[in-house]
């Protein structure tokens, strides 16, 4: 699902604008968003550091409280979750403000053109918000809950293609990138919300141990 979400907007790239046979956009697109992907490499190493830690802490934290005691617990590890997403946030902005900088001349070596770069800028925004949104998923694996992190990613492909889908047919001006953008912002702002809830309840920490 991960992948539906990712590549939903080359696939509505393609829709039609108001029922013409002219595309929205073509190839050129495609050339900005899939270069624009490449900040999840590193994102990614950042994600599974901080990930592998938790889940360390978690079980370290979890077997040795008893469960009267877990309020113990929390301290630690919800400073622990503020310090990775903080971390994560960081390797975000830093790749974004790198790649946006020199985007220019990553667009002249794949020869693309104005709409390139514009799909590159704004999907190196719209990536490196989604890897904040991983991280909030990974903290709600470790525990245990998978349930909403999975119902996010079908909101958030269903937000995306409904913006797109409509916007296409309303305005000729409308790109792909923005419905990406936004399904992104709306999925994360409430997986960070829910991940938040899960780290102050006191009962989820012994999930952790088995």
């Amino acid at each position: 699902m991960f992948y539906v979400f990712l590549f939903l907007d080359r696939l509505t790239n393609w829709i039609p604008a108001g029922g013409s046979s002219v595309l929205v956009s073509g190839f050129r697109y495609q050339y900005g968003a899939d270069v624009a992907l490449l900040i999840l490499i590193p994102m990614s190493g950042v994600i599974y550091y901080f990930t592998h830690s938790l889940n360390r802490l978690l079980k370290e934290r979890s077997q040795e409280t008893r469960l009267v005691d877990q309020k113990l617990v929390r301290g630690p590890v919800s400073r622990y979750v503020v310090k990775m997403l903080a971390g994560i946030g960081s390797a975000a902005l830093l790749s974004t403000l790198v790649l946006w900088q020199f985007a220019p001349e990553i667009v002249r070596m794949i020869r693309g053109g104005p709409e390139t770069l514009l799909a590159l800028r704004i999907s190196l925004v719209a990536y490196s918000i989604f890897g904040v949104f991983m991280a909030t998923n990974f903290i709600s694996f470790s525990f245990r809950r998978y349930t909403v992190p999975t119902l996010l990613l079908f909101v958030g492909a269903l937000t995306e293609l409904a913006l797109n889908t409509m916007s296409t047919h309303l305005t000729s001006s409308w790109n792909p990138v923005y419905g990406l953008l936004c399904a992104v912002v709306v999925v994360t702002l409430i997986g960070t919300a829910y991940t938040a809830g899960i780290v102050r309840r006191i009962q989820y920490f012994h999930y952790s141990s088995f």
